[in-house]
């Protein structure tokens, strides 16, 4: 089950910080889960910043953020997790540079993916939208089967984007994390505090 998502990321020092947290080698068993497509691991930044130049767009956004979070019950491992990730990335956005990297530090495999928001055959900038998210969100479902993994069935899919639309909410319209979880509840959520914050409607 590869729940995915996409955010994009502003200015160069947002950049930068994403690809070294992506790349933490105390998640990625010291970068053996990391792969690239025609940029460097290493220079992931000025390869995408290159790119950039050549198309001189304007606009802050340089870099899109996705990740693919798989159900703890997955029978999948970190190599096949890159392994779809590319995949997914070729049917996506075949022209865009990006690094994946799989975390392995939780009970849950999940791949990172930054993309460079420019692609470097008609420099042309990648616009991420609702339209657009539901695509990878199917191609990935439809890869997640053919790889007899499980996918998240529609109903939850919409669960889950009222949930985040809830939290979105509850969090610009309040100051600390007391009044939060405090109008999460008037949202009609019940709050389960431990390790991780779940929400149940």
């Amino acid at each position: 089950m590869a729940y995915v998502k996409i955010m994009p990321i502003r200015t160069g020092t947002h950049l930068q910080e994403s690809i070294d947290y992506i790349e933490n080698p105390g998640k990625t068993e010291e970068m053996y889960y990391v792969a690239s497509y025609m940029c460097d691991t290493v220079n992931t930044a000025k390869d995408f910043a290159e790119i950039a130049r050549l198309a001189r767009h304007g606009g802050n956004t340089l870099a899109h953020h996705i990740i693919q979070s798989y159900a703890p019950d997955d029978n999948i491992t970190p190599q096949k997790a890159i392994e779809i990730a590319q995949e997914l990335m070729e049917k996506m956005y075949p022209n865009n540079q990006y690094i994946v990297a799989v975390h392995n530090d939780r009970e849950h495999l999940h791949a990172h993916i930054i993309l460079n928001s420019v692609d470097f055959v008609e420099y042309k900038k990648l616009r991420s939208n609702i339209s657009s998210l539901n695509r990878m969100r199917d191609i990935s479902d439809n890869i997640c089967r053919e790889n007899d993994l499980s996918v998240i069935p529609p109903d939850t899919k919409v669960k889950k984007k009222i949930l985040a639309e809830t939290i979105d909410r509850c969090i610009e319209q309040t100051d600390n994390f007391e009044d939060f979880i405090d109008l999460m509840q008037k949202s009609g959520y019940e709050i389960k505090m431990g390790k991780y914050i779940s929400f149940r409607g």
